[in-house]
Formats: structure tokens, sequence, C-alpha cells
């Protein structure tokens, strides 16, 4: 009489487990769903780049295209890089660094949009027509 009950128990709890498993399957298809239909605005990353020397400048052009890399198959980010400093002087397309012009290429292929801030470009004396196409002025933000 006490496996009657037992039996009956087990019954109920697996089919508790089996109708609360397919419900939530329904609400993470419907979520999908929805999120199918409703596109994300893409959101929108600011780099600073402050580098002195050509190495540290290209090491950080590196690791944000790890970052970039790490976010591939998600919404698409808008990315800029802003660049700040003396180390804009290494970006004049005349005597690039080829290194440095394979990844800006690479940067501006990807729709990721450069800028060099306005104080830097009236400190340095940088000339924007010496720039890569693709450079553009960036207001000072705080």
């Amino acid at each position: 009489m006490n496996t009657r009950y037992l039996y009956l128990s087990i019954l109920m709890f697996s089919l508790l487990l089996v109708f609360g498993v397919s419900m939530s399957t329904a609400a993470i298809q419907s979520g999908a769903e929805m999120a199918k239909i409703t596109p994300a605005k893409p959101q929108e990353v600011l780099y600073r780049v402050s580098s002195t020397d050509l190495e540290s400048l290209k090491n950080s052009l590196a690791q944000i295209n790890l970052h970039m890399r790490e976010g591939a198959g998600k919404a698409k980010p808008e990315i800029k890089i802003v660049i700040h400093g003396s180390g804009a002087k290494f970006f004049y397309e005349e005597g690039m660094d080829s290194e440095l012009k394979y990844m800006v290429d690479w940067f501006l292929a990807e729709n990721v949009k450069f800028g060099l801030c306005k104080i830097c470009q009236e400190t340095f004396d940088i000339n924007m027509n010496a720039l890569p196409k693709g450079f553009v002025k960036v207001e000072n933000q705080q």
C-alpha cells in the first residue's frame, strides 16, 4: 500500500518536472523570437589610445582587435578609436610602419572610425591631410 503512494508521488513529480521543462523551453523560444523581431540598437564604443612609442601603439590596437573579435557574433557596436598625444605622428600615411598600416586598413575595412583629438592636433601640429582617409577630427569630450 505504501508503494502505491510512492509510485503515485514519483509519477506526479515526473509530470511536474516535464511540465516545468516544457514551459521554460517555451519561454526561451519566445524570448529568442522577440530578439529576432526587435533588433538591438548597436552600442557605441570609444577607445582612447595615448601612446608615445610605436610598439605600445600597435599593442593597444591589437588589444582593441582582440576585444572586437571576442564580441564577434553579437550585435556589432559602432567603434571609434581616438588617438591622443604625440603618437599621432605614427599615423602619417607617408612613411607609416607597414604593420601599423595593415592594422589601420583592417580597422577601416571593419567600419571602425579613427579620430584625432583636436587639442593634440593643435599641440603637436598634426596635419590631418597627411593621415589616411577615414581619420576624422574629434571634439574634446570630458
